[in-house]
């Protein structure tokens, strides 16, 4: 079976679809045929394997031209040639495939054109509503002409999603908002974490992984730790690691930010870092940090929540404990009170580990259960939970002419 694989935003920060698509295409291609398509010409199983821990040896890569270049939906008011167009816009992308498995959060999908098509979801970032400019004055829509329009792209909407045969979200909290923002009905498959993360001898360390972008909020888990500092605690350090998006005009100035508000404390950030120095960070810290989602209206502004965090995953089954924003699908991995702990606030997140800092028995204990944890998560729990998601797909005995019996419902 020849599968391809595409994530519409391939590129320098290594986030956590690359890890769910990649670990899928190292699995599929013991059996298939697998091509990573992506527009990024640095995606490579070298790349992959430096930061993913990978081996996509046996998985072919294809650049491809970037698909906001070559976007060609015609401008014809006919509704019938104008869906024809849409339906086709990108159609090469799957169309040589006999299963295609794409992650498009950030964008609308293109249709699918494979027999078998796969719509992988990290968050629906922005709404159909959004998407179609029904937030414009009601007079646009409640005219006979605007009723027509809102009809129409309600039906392309829905063909466009049907003609995935499976939708998989990430976590609880995304399959909750794709039905509310793109309405579709989709299946949890929780991404894997990386392989051979065992605890090692711990040091006097707090860690936190993210990118340096301020919806990740370091700027929160330096002024707690300063919190810590202030408060007499002595021996330890605040170590964030993470990929820095040079592309972004502000990554300077926020990097600046930081180095600034960490200025005589024991707290190391550190850019970039390969997967072998991530390993020996998460295997040696005691405690591991968390705050995206703080501050964040969860109603109005949902994407800026962690749609999962398999970070927090990996710390788990290296015997970090966690301490974790509570919100989010982060609430789904980290049982408060058992394998970690969820906070509200700055100074809740301080008091917590100055707490857990002072008690070694309950450390140990939580230490345990948290890598016990982790192991519900790991690679091998996620290509259970993906093949059995979509194993009815995978034969290649499928007929092609049957695909449409299996297409994905989408909510009425």
């Amino acid at each position: 079976m020849k599968i391809g694989v595409f994530e519409y935003n391939w590129g320098k920060a290594v986030g956590g679809s690359y890890m769910y698509l990649g670990a899928a295409a190292e699995d599929l291609s013991l059996e298939h045929d697998v091509t990573i398509l992506h527009q990024y010409d640095e995606i490579s199983n070298d790349y992959m394997a430096k930061f993913l821990d990978l081996d996509l040896s046996r998985v072919r890569f294809r650049t491809i031209p970037s698909l906001e270049a070559t976007a060609k939906i015609s401008g014809t008011r006919n509704p019938v040639a104008r869906f024809r167009s849409i339906v086709e816009e990108h159609a090469d992308l799957s169309r040589d495939f006999d299963l295609f498995l794409g992650n498009f959060s950030f964008y609308v999908p293109s249709f699918n054109h494979s027999p078998r098509g796969v719509l992988q979801v990290d968050f629906p970032f922005k709404s159909y509503e959004w998407w179609h400019d029904f937030g414009q004055p009601p007079p646009r829509w409640t005219s006979p002409a605007g009723a027509a329009r809102r009809l129409y792209r309600w039906h392309v909407w829905r063909e466009r999603f049907a003609s995935y045969h499976r939708i998989l979200a990430n976590s609880e909290f995304c399959q909750t908002w794709l039905k509310r923002r793109w309405s579709v009905e989709s299946t949890v498959v929780y991404p894997p974490s990386r392989d051979g993360l065992t605890p090692a001898a711990k040091e006097s360390m707090i860690l936190g992984v993210a990118r340096f972008v301020p919806d990740k909020k370091a700027d929160v888990l330096v002024e707690a730790f300063r919190t810590l500092c202030d408060r007499g605690l002595n021996g330890w350090r605040l170590v964030l690691a993470g990929g820095l998006e040079k592309e972004w005009e502000g990554a300077a100035s926020y990097i600046d930010d930081l180095k600034r508000r960490a200025k005589g404390y024991p707290i190391d950030l550190r850019m970039d870092v390969p997967g072998p120095e991530l390993r020996d960070l998460f295997q040696t810290a005691a405690l591991f940090w968390h705050a995206k989602g703080y501050g964040v209206d969860p109603d109005a502004n949902p994407e800026h929540m962690e749609h999962f965090g398999i970070v927090i995953v990996e710390a788990m089954a290296a015997g970090c404990v966690p301490l974790v924003f509570a919100g989010g699908g982060q609430q789904e991995i980290v049982r408060h009170g058992i394998d970690g702990f969820h906070w509200h606030d700055p100074q809740g997140l301080a008091d917590r580990t100055w707490d857990l800092i002072h008690s070694a028995e309950r450390y140990g204990e939580m230490s345990t259960a948290s890598v016990e944890r982790a192991a519900t998560f790991n690679k091998q729990a996620f290509i259970n939970r993906f093949r059995e998601a979509v194993t009815d797909l995978l034969p290649s005995s499928y007929p092609r002419d049957s695909a449409t019996d299996m297409r994905n419902p989408v909510l009425k």
